[in-house]
């Protein structure tokens, strides 16, 4: 049952994180602009651009040789992280292949359904 707790956290984070602005609104909400720095220029970007990129493409183009960077915007990455956390956390490392990969397949599975 744990694997399956796992999986369906792991897709709740990646679709948080990914799929809604909550990193903008709830920075703004809480007073975490320090943690984003790039918030006012994205703001600025949605200003004056005629098609603005969502804030995870702003700050990959702001940053390209980030490593950091590259993790939190990478869907299979942070993934693989998230995932393990949830497995740590639940005790059952062992379960991390099938506890990724579900909840990739889930996760993209609920995208396109979104869509």
């Amino acid at each position: 049952m744990e694997i399956i707790y796992a999986v369906f956290w792991t897709v709740f984070c990646l679709f948080i994180w990914f799929e809604t602005d909550a990193i903008i609104r709830y920075s703004r909400v809480f007073r975490l602009t320090s943690l984003f720095n790039d918030l006012k220029k994205y703001k600025e970007h949605q200003e004056d651009s005629i098609e603005p990129l969502d804030y995870l493409d702003f700050v990959r183009s702001e940053h390209p040789n980030s490593f950091f960077v590259a993790l939190l915007t990478c869907q299979s990455c942070l993934g693989f992280w998230i995932s393990l956390g949830f497995c740590l956390f639940f005790s059952n490392w062992f379960y991390l292949p099938m506890v990724y990969v579900l909840s990739l397949i889930v996760y993209l599975l609920m995208r396109r359904l979104m869509r």
